[in-house]
């Protein structure tokens, strides 16, 4: 039996800001401006990514990333 995505429970932009965050450590106002969207919406997405994923934290977040082999 294969193992389930952890990521599949993201929305498609969730994903694009987890590997922003994840891969890239941008800050949430940098995510904004980049993707041309507001902080608040920024905050929004990150919160959803952390309760889907039932991590308390960024930095948990990021070292959840690497140790499921995520990112490097």
């Amino acid at each position: 039996m294969r193992r389930r995505d952890p990521l599949f429970e993201l929305t498609p932009r969730e994903k694009e800001i987890f590997f922003l965050i994840t891969q890239q450590g941008l800050l949430y106002v940098d995510i904004a401006t980049l993707l041309g969207i507001s902080y608040k919406t920024v905050k929004h997405h990150a919160c959803q990514i952390l309760a889907k994923l039932e991590i308390p934290s960024r930095l948990e977040l990021a070292v959840w990333a690497w140790r499921n082999g995520i990112v490097r």
